[in-house]
């Protein structure tokens, strides 16, 4: 092979990635939990994930650190710490149909949580999911992107972007999500050990496509780039774009000069056309 050829490095899953962390849960498991924290906080399983993970999957603390954070009070004024009852927790599975009680007191009554009811969606209503999916981290990587890909799924927006997509990540969102168009912004040929690159979903039966289209940023040293995509979605022209801008606080001025490039786009866009930019665009508040 001569040194101008691309170089394709394949790895099987275990010389690439340790193992998975045995104290991680179940997928049912994990997604009982999701659901068990939105169906408490009134959010949803998406954001559910994101304190989860954070806190080694534990309600509790995920619990505790979203009411910190965002000054709700899951219990109403007139109730005294003398007066709550502390409940035992019955976590229904949504696949299994089996449960993972947490008894906090023997003789208490159970709650029992099921995954919550999800509203019929509008048709006139068109959702965008954003998603760093963290694969540069090989801890857990095939159970963590298989739970986002439960999320994805559940949730069904019309439009997914996604960062820091890796080859194997990618094999696994292609297997999970059926019903998505999948686009990475690279060709598979140049999906080397160690790249990562962004990836945009699109709903097959609500999106069509009709045009995509990959730019370099001309002076990027982190090989980033935009991706953009001309479609219908629910009979409103749409363009699309999503990146992942140059990371670290040295790169500023670079990531700067990238965010105008993705402005510039924006706006040449057709003028019949709804625009969407979105992704990690790691900026700071001074940028």
């Amino acid at each position: 092979m001569s040194a101008s050829n691309p170089v394709i490095v394949l790895l099987s899953d275990s010389d690439t990635e340790p193992e998975d962390d045995p104290n991680l849960p179940s997928r049912d498991e994990c997604e009982a939990r999701c659901q068990t924290f939105a169906e408490i906080t009134g959010t949803d399983t998406a954001l559910a994930m994101f304190y989860l993970q954070d806190r080694e999957w534990n309600v509790d603390r995920a619990l505790n650190a979203y009411f910190a954070e965002t000054g709700d009070n899951h219990k109403s004024q007139s109730d005294s710490a003398s007066s709550v009852t502390p409940a035992r927790v019955t976590l229904v599975s949504s696949h299994t149909g089996g449960t993972s009680t947490a008894a906090r007191r023997d003789d208490a009554p159970y709650l029992t949580l099921r995954p919550p009811v999800i509203q019929p969606k509008s048709s006139k209503c068109i959702r965008v999911l954003s998603w760093n999916l963290g694969g540069l981290d090989p801890d857990n990587l095939q159970s963590r992107t298989e739970g986002a890909c439960s999320v994805m799924m559940q949730e069904q927006p019309e439009i997914i972007f996604l960062q820091e997509v890796v080859g194997r990540s990618l094999k696994i969102i292609q297997e999970k999500c059926s019903s998505y168009q999948v686009f990475p912004s690279v060709e598979a040929s140049v999906m080397t050990l160690g790249s990562y690159f962004t990836a945009m979903l699109l709903q097959k039966n609500t999106v069509q496509l009709r045009a995509i289209n990959v730019a370099d940023f001309p002076t990027t040293l982190m090989s980033r780039n935009l991706l953009e995509v001309q479609c219908k979605v629910k009979d409103v022209s749409m363009t699309l774009l999503t990146s992942h801008l140059e990371s670290t606080a040295e790169y500023a001025a670079e990531r700067k000069k990238q965010l105008t490039i993705c402005f510039d786009r924006m706006l040449q866009a057709p003028k019949d056309h709804t625009v969407i930019f979105g992704g990690d665009l790691n900026l700071r508040d001074k940028e």
